[in-house]
């Protein structure tokens, strides 16, 4: 079963050998995982996988005194699953899924007060992710066009989101009361 972390993964060992340490400092550096869903659990779990299903090679190295460093590469088999998965998640509907959702579905179950604080408070981490992504675009301009189309992104979707929020709040304040979701 293919994922997203596998895809990931296999495109940051495509062009040279890595250890896991350093794909995980990869990610890391690159705030991929602010972008796709991807641990640093994850990471070690799945060069495992990976390699066992024979789309990676490894290669235990030892640097003198240092601890035995395993070196992942991209095997040919490795490469084919690469492009197969880059079509396969090229082709998907997309999703578009907030964990805040789940706290907007609750909102009839509670005060008007405490909605309309709920809202705030997400509209509060909106904003603050927005300054986030505007400091990092803002920090990071000689960013490839792949990353910067992503960071590009991220920014268009809280600006939306915002909006989306800041429309909502004024609506909940403009109710006399939330109505309930009529049962099925």
């Amino acid at each position: 079963m293919s994922s997203t972390v596998d895809l990931v993964l296999l495109g940051i060992v495509y062009d040279r050998p890595r250890s896991a340490y350093d794909i995980q400092k990869h990610i890391e550096y690159r705030n991929l995982s602010y972008w796709v869903k991807v641990s640093t659990p994850s990471v070690y779990k799945r060069m495992i996988v990976l390699e066992k299903n024979g789309y990676l090679d490894k290669e235990i190295i030892k640097n003198g005194k240092n601890p035995e460093k395993t070196i992942y590469q991209i095997t040919e088999n490795g490469k084919e699953y690469f492009h197969s998965m880059m079509l396969e998640y090229s082709q998907k509907s997309i999703q578009v899924i907030f964990d805040f959702n789940a706290v907007i579905v609750g909102l009839n179950k509670v005060s008007k007060e405490e909605a309309l604080q709920y809202v705030e408070n997400i509209y509060f981490n909106i904003n603050q992710s927005l300054v986030f992504i505007k400091m990092i675009i803002e920090q990071k301009q000689d960013v490839p066009i792949v990353g910067k189309t992503i960071m590009q992104q991220q920014k268009q979707v809280l600006e939306s989101l915002q909006n989306w929020c800041h429309d909502f709040k004024n609506e909940l304040l403009e109710c006399e009361e939330l109505e309930k979701m009529k049962e099925l």
